[in-house]
């Protein structure tokens, strides 16, 4: 006795006797990798939201915000503000004080490690970039306390 469908072809994406057509394969795995893709660049474009920056010109980076200087291929991040003892606004002082903020560096993709680094100076890295915190804000004022997260860092990065 034959069967009613012996003859007939499986239609294509279709299972046919158990398995994927080729075609239907081919489609999915298509997909799959263009999810991935997707996904792929989207979290590549989160993660390297930088500020652009010019060498020789100052910047501005909020606590941990990055900035990135093309033509070095160089990044610098803000990681934030380890003193602040600078006299508030409307006091009067015996000392100035201070304030040292920390930054990380990364040239070519490779980190180049963190420094701490004093408002109004500068340091040298061992690749000869001299990287100064030019301001630091907001100032305190007095009987008030500025949050970690509010600060601002002025920055300039040049070459020796």
């Amino acid at each position: 006795m034959a069967k009613a469908n012996a003859g007939a072809k499986p239609r294509k994406g279709k299972i046919a006797s158990g398995k994927l057509t080729f075609g239907f394969a081919v489609g999915a795995v298509a997909i799959i990798a263009a999810i991935v893709i997707l996904i792929a660049i989207g979290y590549s474009q989160q993660n390297h939201n930088y500020v652009q920056a010019e060498l020789g010109k100052d910047f501005q980076l909020s606590v941990n915000e990055s900035a990135y200087i093309g033509s070095e291929n160089l990044a610098v991040k803000f990681l934030g503000v380890k003193e602040d003892s600078r006299c508030p606004e409307g006091a009067m002082c015996i000392w100035a004080g201070r304030a040292v903020a920390a930054f990380a560096l990364e040239k070519n993709g490779a980190g180049m490690g963190t420094v701490d680094i004093e408002a109004g100076k500068g340091i040298t890295t061992d690749n000869g970039y001299v990287v100064e915190l030019v301001e630091l804000g907001p100032h305190a004022k007095v009987g008030e306390r500025v949050d970690r997260g509010e600060y601002v860092a002025t920055l300039r990065v040049s070459t020796q």
